[in-house]
Formats: structure tokens, sequence, C-alpha cells
């Protein structure tokens, strides 16, 4: 009777013992549910937020290449400004450096001018005031001349090179 008593009660044990491990593993189960439903919530939440992130973040993207957009047009526009500014300013350096060249040529001219007004002036002098009949034979007088013709060429060709 004491194996029967055992097995009887080895059998109420182990049918406890089964019911323990349903409830267990019923209980486990619920755990289980409820810790999925738990993530599936935190993933939706993070992913809203990263959502929620990723469209600032674009946002702030567009505007940032908008704004460098921006500001490369208007570094180009300030560049072609600064070349035709530069291209200008040559045109100006070219038409100043012309302009001296042109007045460097004429104050040539005057010099020539005033020497042969005063190598004429002492040939009338040393001839009491009176014209020499051999001027035009005056071989300093001829070079003046020459060298005014000379002058007047150069500003003339320079002044026609410069209108082209």
């Amino acid at each position: 009777m004491s194996k029967v008593n055992q097995t009887s009660k080895q059998r109420k044990q182990q049918s406890s013992s089964k019911k323990t491990k349903a409830k267990v593993s019923r209980s486990e189960h619920g755990f289980w549910n409820e810790t999925k439903e738990n993530v599936s919530e935190g993933a939706k939440i993070i992913g809203n937020e990263l959502n929620t992130i990723g469209k600032r973040f674009v946002k702030v993207t567009e505007s940032l290449l908008g704004t460098v957009q921006n500001k490369t047009n208007e570094m180009y526009k300030y560049g072609v400004e600064i070349t035709n500014n530069g291209n200008e300013i040559n045109d100006l350096a070219d038409h100043i450096k012309d302009d001296v060249t042109l007045k460097k040529l004429h104050a040539h001219k005057k010099e020539l001018a005033e020497k042969l007004g005063v190598h004429l002036y002492k040939l009338v002098k040393d001839n009491k005031n009176k014209v020499p009949e051999n001027l035009q034979s005056n071989k300093e007088l001829l070079s003046f001349i020459k060298d005014l013709k000379k002058a007047d060429k150069e500003i003339s060709d320079y002044e026609k090179n410069r209108n082209k």
C-alpha cells in the first residue's frame, strides 16, 4: 500500500506540477505577449521620432543647400562683376597710358618748336634783326624743321592707332 500511496501521491504531485507548469507557461506566454507589445510600441515611438527628426533634417538640409546655392550664385555674380570691373580698369589704364604717351609726344614737339624758335631768333638777332637771306639753307634750322615734322607725324600716327 505504500507503493500505491506513493504513486497516488506522486500522481497528485505530478498533476499539481503540471498545473503549476501550465499556469507558469500561461503566465510566461502573457509576459512574452506583453513584452512583444511593449517592444512594438517602443519601435513605433522610435520610428515616429526618427521620422520627425528626419523631416527636420531634410528641412535644414534643403535650407542649407538653398543658402549655399544662393551664396554660390552671389559669388558668381560678384566674380563676373569683378571681372567686368577689372576689364574696365584695364581699359581706363590703357586710355590713361595713351594720354600720358600723347602728352609726352606733344611735350617733345613743343620742346622742338621752342628750340626752332630760339634758333630762328638768334639767326635774326645775329643778322641785325633782319631775316637772313640764306635762311632756307641753314642746316640747323632745316634739322629742327625736319624733327618737328617727324614729331607731328608720330603724334598723328599714334592718334590713328589709338582710335582703332
